[in-house]
C-alpha cells in the first residue's frame, strides 16, 4: 500500500519512476522499504523493479547484499 502511495506522489510531482528496488529482510518477507530512482521531468519509462534480500532463508546475509554495503560494514571486511 505504501508503495502505492508513493507512486502516486511521485506522478503528481510530476516526476518519473526509472527504478524501484524492493528492501525485503528475508525471502518470504514482504518489502520494508522501496529506493526510487527517476528524473524531474515526466515521461513515461519502462519501471524496472529489482529486490535487495538481507538474509537468505539460513539466516545468512546474502551475496548482494554484502556487495552493497561491505564498503560501509565492518562486519563484512
Amino acid at each position: 500500500q505504501r508503495l502505492e502511495e508513493a507512486k502516486s506522489l511521485i506522478v503528481e510531482n510530476n516526476l518519473s519512476i526509472h527504478k524501484i528496488v524492493l528492501l525485503k529482510s528475508t525471502p518470504s518477507h514482504p518489502a520494508t522499504r522501496c529506493i526510487f530512482y527517476g528524473t524531474k521531468n515526466k515521461q513515461k519509462h519502462l519501471v524496472h523493479i529489482d529486490e535487495i534480500i538481507i538474509k537468505s532463508k539460513e539466516n545468512k546475509y546474502t551475496t548482494e547484499f554484502i556487495t552493497y554495503l561491505k564498503d560501509y560494514y565492518l562486519a563484512f571486511e
